[in-house]
């Protein structure tokens, strides 16, 4: 008789514990689901503005890059001719500094992730 109270204390135990152990696992998967869901929440609002951010670039730089052309044209031409209203040194210097601007704003799209084909 003490034997069999003994065993069914013990299974008793065991069932409790068990069942303390199943319910402290749904509690961390519930934790687990929140926190997966608190991550991919902010994941999306990274990459949202990393696309802003693309977008940015990609603007800022076209609208350098057009005036930019615009200002090129004619100092070739006018190089090429070498009949200038300007010194051809001032003008080899616009040259000059306007290819650089124009290299940095293709760097500026190059990191946008920006694609003149699209």
């Amino acid at each position: 008789m003490y034997s069999l109270t003994l065993i069914g204390l013990i299974a008793g135990i065991v069932k409790w514990r068990v069942h303390q152990l199943q319910l402290k696992t749904r509690q961390l998967e519930l934790l687990v689901a929140e926190r997966t869901q608190t991550v991919q929440e902010q994941a999306d609002k990274l990459a949202e503005m990393d696309r802003i951010k693309s977008r940015f670039f990609a603007n800022i730089s076209h609208e350098f890059r057009t005036p930019l052309t615009l200002i090129l044209g004619p100092v070739e031409d006018w190089l090429s001719r070498k009949q200038s209203l300007a010194p051809e040194t001032d003008l080899r210097r616009i040259r000059r500094n306007a290819r650089r601007l124009l290299q940095l704003i293709n760097q500026l799209l190059d990191l946008s992730g920006w694609n003149p084909a699209s």
